[in-house]
């Protein structure tokens, strides 16, 4: 599982006078019992074939497939039906298709009460009408209790009332609360109040039928006195602004919710052209309601808009976009809980995401939560260590703690055998020279990372650039000399970067000799490269920049600029003479063919 993050309860964030709550389910609801061990020896043949491919990947959707299907399939395998289906929904824990599978099983065996608990556990992460609508069937049909049943369709239309297909849950309430037996006439106005507040909600939801329970509205509304038709009609031109604005916006929200097609499971994204296409989808879906088209009241937005990025989450769980989407929205509704709460079940749902790992330490240390956010970045290095990790994890500690915080994750990193790599030791040493200003200990870093990462060009460049940029030039000659040693193990293109460096480096700090040495020395290492030799050789020492000391035909000719350079030469860019009949690369010139090639001059052999 991911790093469960307790999230104190927040205080009115700065820029907003106060705080909304968010629905959204807390992340203790996401987590699913402890999951029984698979009982593997009454397993069939494919059932085990399928049990070894997913414990190599827990998301294989094929070999869940399987699984499920031999449970189904009513054999000697039927009886496995909780493990299975306990396994696979902590793996897809918002797949409301098999929690309702799930349930199905229990009421193939007759226990009516396991299933109907089954659905209850769905509810928090699946907001899906085919759900409730199946768990609400099975609560009426175990409780004879109005006011529970009331309560439940309260739950129900408050947690999926939104959605376009929503109708079938409106009218079954509609119906039950006109159902309702009345002993007075306290309970009677009590039911004509009920009846009114779920109408007025129902109306206001672009769904499909709408216009149908808005001609049931008026003939009831009609009805309840016919002796005063004058009250019916003024609250029905009250209402109908709000139905009207529903039932324009239903024809754009129909047409982009068919756009989205849902897969079997709610699985990770795979390149597939449809998954593209559902994100697309969901998004747009998102951007629609976030425009307020029905004109809504503050509040009431903010319920639609939550409400679809749940149900996205729902399909959509193993997307950290999506996820970090919704923590932004929320940010910017003044939510701080539920901005939290959403990276909270994120990093949940997707335990190795470095990135909603990072988005959810940076929230909380923004907070203020230092702790909190140490936390998670501890949880990540046990459960997932990485060099990036740690590189974050040692800027958060010296800037949120100190300089000995950041020098002690720095150590942990060394011994990590999945969380050290070079990028860990530049980084370090980096502070230490640019933030804590001790070139020395830098340094120090630089060459005990020489040890274990010699044959890494980017690393030695990197340490290179370092010590240049400390006018160390004897020290910096040192190590050229050590890394380009003939035993330092470098291939030939790391190696050609950092003779490139060096020739530069003497180029412009060393004497005349000094650098016809090194370009014999370069030459002797990489004698097939045409500035190993004659001309070729000359204008590489001559250039600076884009600025060579000849136009670009020559540079053709003399095979300019060549392997290790530093780059490309812009599209079209032809040679521009400067100061002195000097040619310079890249600016206004001529417009040849010859010249508009996409090769660009060597600019100094540099990385």
């Amino acid at each position: 599982g991911g790093v469960a993050v307790k999230v104190e309860k927040q205080e009115a964030p700065k820029e907003s006078s106060s705080s909304v709550e968010s629905s959204a389910p807390k992340v203790e609801e996401w987590i699913a019992p402890s999951v029984p061990l698979p009982s593997l020896s009454q397993y069939s043949a494919r059932a085990k074939e399928a049990h070894t491919r997913i414990e190599k990947y827990k998301y294989d959707i094929e070999a869940w497939k399987t699984l499920v299907g031999e449970v189904q399939a009513g054999g000697p395998m039927k009886h496995l039906f909780v493990e299975v289906f306990e396994r696979l929904l902590q793996v897809f824990p918002t797949s409301g298709r098999h929690w309702l599978l799930y349930a199905q099983g229990y009421i193939g065996d007759g226990k009516k009460k396991e299933a109907l608990e089954v659905l209850r556990r769905a509810l928090p992460m699946c907001p899906q009408v085919d759900l409730w609508r199946t768990y609400l069937s099975h609560f009426i049909s175990q409780h004879s209790d109005t006011e529970l049943i009331r309560k439940e369709y309260d739950k129900a239309v408050d947690a999926i009332g939104h959605d376009i297909a929503s109708n079938g849950v409106w009218k079954d309430y509609i119906d039950f609360l006109r159902g309702i037996k009345v002993a007075n006439q306290y309970e009677k106005g009590q039911r004509m109040h009920q009846l009114r507040l779920a109408y007025h909600r129902c109306l206001q939801v672009p769904m499909h039928q709408v216009d149908r329970v808005w001609g049931e509205y008026e003939g009831w509304e009609r009805s309840l006195d016919p002796n005063n038709p004058q009250q019916a009609d003024q609250l029905i031109r009250e209402t109908e602004p709000k139905h009207k604005a529903a039932r324009a916006a239903y024809k754009d929200r129909k047409k982009m919710r068919d756009a989205i097609q849902t897969g079997l499971f709610p699985g990770p994204y795979s390149g597939d052209s449809k998954e593209k296409a559902a994100v697309r989808g969901w998004k747009e879906l998102i951007a629609f309601e976030r425009s307020n088209p029905q004109k809504t009241a503050p509040d009431d937005l903010r319920k639609r808009v939550e409400f679809t990025y749940q149900q996205c989450l729902s399909y959509l769980p193993l997307y950290p976009e999506i996820w970090f989407d919704c923590s932004e929205w929320h940010a910017e509704m003044g939510d701080v809980g539920g901005e939290l709460r959403t990276l909270e079940r994120g990093v949940h749902m997707l335990p190795a995401s470095l990135l909603l790992h990072l988005a959810l330490a940076d929230k909380l240390e923004l907070r203020g939560k230092i702790p909190q956010a140490k936390q998670v970045y501890e949880g990540m290095c046990e459960r997932h260590p990485s060099p990036l990790l740690f590189i974050h994890y040692m800027r958060f500690a010296r800037r949120a703690e100190s300089v000995a915080a950041a020098r002690n994750v720095f150590k942990r990193a060394r011994k990590s055998t999945l969380g050290c790599s070079w990028e860990v030791f530049c980084d370090a040493a980096l502070r230490e020279y640019r933030l804590n200003k001790d070139p020395h200990i830098a340094r120090n870093i630089f060459e005990a990372g020489l040890k274990q990462y010699g044959t890494e060009g980017a690393f030695i460049l990197q340490y290179l650039d370092f010590l240049s940029s400390l006018n160390d030039d004897n020290n910096t000659r040192v190590v050229f000399e050590k890394v380009l040693a003939d035993d330092s193990g470098l291939d030939r293109h790391a190696s050609l970067q950092i003779w490139n460096k060096f020739v530069e480096f003497e180029y412009s700090r060393g004497d005349l000799s000094a650098i016809l040495k090194v370009e014999r020395r370069k030459a002797d290492a990489f004698p097939d490269l045409p500035s190993s030799n004659g001309m070729a050789q000359v204008a590489s020492r001559y250039h600076f920049s884009d600025l060579w000391p000849c136009d670009a035909h020559q540079l053709e000719l003399l095979g300019l600029p060549e392997e290790g350079s530093a780059g490309p030469r812009p599209p079209s860019a032809g040679p521009r003479i400067g100061a002195g009949g000097a040619v310079e690369m890249g600016g206004e010139g001529s417009r040849d063919k010859e010249d508009s090639r996409s090769d660009r001059p060597d600019r100094g052999g540099g990385r």
